[in-house]
């Protein structure tokens, strides 16, 4: 398996399945947050850079980065960079290269090393260097003796920094060779010093990050030297053969096997276990703690998918739902039901959503219907083989169920909604929403949700292709919506569209609102930027405007749906690799993690089905029905009209189905 630093974001193939404490894991890591924006070793303690890389590559490895307010964190690093490059302990200190790294290494976790100079900084490691024949090292000071840590830090500021040069890569690969110990079959601080697993750690991860392979001879010799470490009575690995185990030293024995490849020379099941037993009591040992199972869990073959709440209602009425969703907690006594799925099934999936989306975008001239029926059949059996029991649904006939369903992130690109319960599809069977294990406390859980008879809905209505014309469907839907709720009477409606729908203007209306809006209901085209299109948003009149921009305008004024009528804003990105993969860029997973219930489409929409689809859901929230009740009834109207699967089936729930957005009751029709 090829490495993957802990300290960088985490890509598709790590999952990290914590399915006890991992909320007391995270309010442990959130305790430690302190008033100056900074993270402290315990509760009230003094704040370090170093302890903001420990909360945050804590933070990575629970998948949770989005649940902390990163702007008084940002605020706290960017204070204690220094004008002549480098960070240092408090702001206007003396400026060191392993301050630099933990700075570094936070602003990459936060996807913000844009609000630095590079080049300052890389010319304050510079400054580290000691180039000898043909090798190039790192001093911890100016002027002291090379040191593979030093050389560790140097490397990675480097690599998070801005590329390195393929000759210098070389020199730091020779020189970290060098390091090897012969006697003790790993390395040591430096040449000719004995092997210790710090060292061992740092030479392989600098040697993973150049892209220089460990010779195959060392690896035997390394994973046995590393086997040797571990200490029985404290199910924890030592420094050396005999030492007494350290939480630190099991964090860089269990990262080095992980990067040879030899992890599976552990007992990965009974590892696991002593590792998960074992109580951190400050954050530096739940830093090491986490970093420990992430790497074990990366030999976990399944990606898993909980049932946390399967609530039956009448299906005619009684929509007022009590929640008993505590601080985020799946409800209490409610049937939970663990699935798997490989990731075999993953790229089967992954691949029949990619043939539906190009059949929409380039329909065959004859039979698109029954080309597209037949591949929705096989989409839908392949996700119904692998997931859902259908022993645990059999409610009444006069009862549907609204369906948590909570995953890891990379599970919310699979349409699960599309699942066959008795020949049925489960979207027109139930009432489904998608819940995440990143989610932050907001709104899509439901906790402390009350329906109101008042809603303040803002209408958004999308430019074409960034040019300044509206598209033709844009002003006939966001009317027909904009009537639904007129015919409330209580209802404060606004528009943004055409020459008007500007970023001066949305950033006015989310900002300066004097109260947060409940619905935000954007149409119009998506847009996604680089090779996997890691970064996606909508078009407004004067360009494109990334979600997790908007996102930040929002702030703490969270809506309590937010619905992007366009193509393909459901999904997550990379679908070329075959598999999908989460960011906190995409459009779908920056809504999630901001715990934002949001509904969008898994494919393209046609814009006249798009806009039918919206003002119907509409007429049914405004019923007084939950917002998965309302998106199932949607679905049921447009089937039962012989309307095509393709304008209808793609939507997915983000976010509880449960949550009524308001109290006034009317016929939809």
């Amino acid at each position: 398996m090829a490495f993957h630093p802990l300290w960088l974001p985490q890509p598709w193939w790590i999952v990290f399945p914590f399915s006890s404490g991992r909320g007391d894991r995270i309010r442990a890591v959130r305790s430690c947050l302190q008033n100056d924006g900074g993270f402290g070793n315990w509760p009230r303690a003094e704040s370090y850079l170093e302890c903001c890389f420990q909360a945050f590559v804590a933070l990575n490895a629970l998948d949770a980065v989005a649940v902390v307010d990163t702007r008084p964190v940002r605020r706290f690093l960017l204070d204690r960079e220094t004008t002549a490059g480098g960070f240092a302990d408090d702001p206007g200190g003396h400026p060191t290269l392993f301050n630099t790294f933990y700075a570094a290494v936070c602003l990459n976790l936060l996807n913000r090393t844009d609000a630095i100079d590079p080049s300052t900084h890389l010319a304050f490691v510079a400054t580290h260097e000691k180039r000898k024949g043909r090798s190039l090292s790192y001093a911890c000071i100016p002027g002291w003796e090379p040191e593979l840590i030093a050389t560790f830090w140097a490397v990675t500021t480097r690599f998070v920094l801005g590329a390195i040069p393929k000759d210098d890569g070389r020199l730091i690969a020779d020189w970290v060779e060098s390091c090897w110990s012969e006697e003790d079959g790993a390395y040591g601080a430096s040449p000719g010093h004995p092997a210790a697993i710090e060292y061992t750690y740092c030479a392989l991860a600098v040697l993973a990050i150049l892209g220089h392979p460990v010779p195959d001879h060392r690896t035997g010799r390394i994973t046995s030297f590393v086997s040797d470490l571990f200490d029985t009575s404290r199910s924890l690995f030592g420094e050396r053969p005999g030492a007494p185990g350290a939480w630190s030293d099991s964090m860089w024995a269990v990262a080095c096997l992980a990067m040879l490849g030899t992890i599976d020379a552990l007992d990965l099941r009974t590892h696991t276990r002593l590792v998960r037993g074992l109580v951190p009591d400050q954050l530096w040992h739940l830093h090491c703690q986490l970093t420990i199972l992430s790497y074990l869990d990366q030999t976990e073959p399944q990606t898993r998918l909980r049932l946390v709440n399967i609530e039956h209602v009448p299906a005619a009425n009684g929509y007022s739902v009590v929640s008993t969703t505590i601080q985020n907690r799946p409800v209490i006594n409610s049937p939970v039901v663990q699935l798997d799925m490989s990731e075999t099934s993953a790229r089967r999936v992954s691949a029949i959503v990619d043939e539906l989306e190009q059949l929409i975008r380039k329909p065959p001239r004859q039979s698109f219907e029954e080309s597209f029926g037949a591949v929705l059949d096989e989409l839908s059996a392949e996700v119904t083989s692998v997931f859902l029991p259908r022993a645990v649904f059999r409610p009444g006939e006069e009862e549907v169920s609204f369906l948590e369903l909570s995953s890891e992130p990379d599970l919310l690109a699979i349409p699960l909604e599309l699942a066959r319960i008795d020949d049925e599809l489960m979207m027109l069977r139930h009432s489904p929403g998608r819940l995440i294990r990143t989610l932050q406390p907001g709104t899509a859980d439901g906790t402390d949700f009350t329906p109101s008879a008042k809603l303040r809905v803002l209408l958004l209505g999308g430019s074409h292709q960034g040019r300044r014309e509206v598209l033709s469907t844009v002003e006939p839907e966001l009317a027909d919506i904009e009537a639904v709720f007129r015919a409330m009477g209580t209802t404060e409606v606004h528009r943004l569209q055409g020459r008007d729908f500007t970023r001066r203007n949305l950033r006015t209306a989310l900002t300066e609102s004097v109260a947060p809006w409940d619905i935000i209901h954007y149409s119009g085209h998506t847009f996604s930027l680089g090779s996997t299109g890691e970064t996606s948003g909508i078009m407004l009149a004067d360009g494109e405007l990334e979600a997790r921009v908007m996102a930040d305008w929002l702030g703490g004024g969270l809506p309590r749906l937010l619905f992007v009528s366009g193509c393909a804003s459901a999904r997550l990105i990379g679908s070329q690799s075959g598999l999908f993969r989460w960011t906190n860029r995409g459009m779908a997973s920056v809504w999630a993690s901001h715990g934002i219930p949001y509904l969008g489409s898994y494919w393209s929409i046609r814009d006249r089905e798009g806009a039918a689809f919206a003002a119907r859901f509409y007429q049914w929230i405004a019923a007084g029905y939950p917002i998965g009740e309302a998106l199932r009834q949607t679905r049921q109207y447009f089937r039962n009209r012989r309307v095509r699967p393709s304008g209808w089936a793609g939507y997915s729930l983000v976010g509880s189905p449960r949550i009524r957005l308001c109290t006034y009751q009317f016929a939809a029709r």
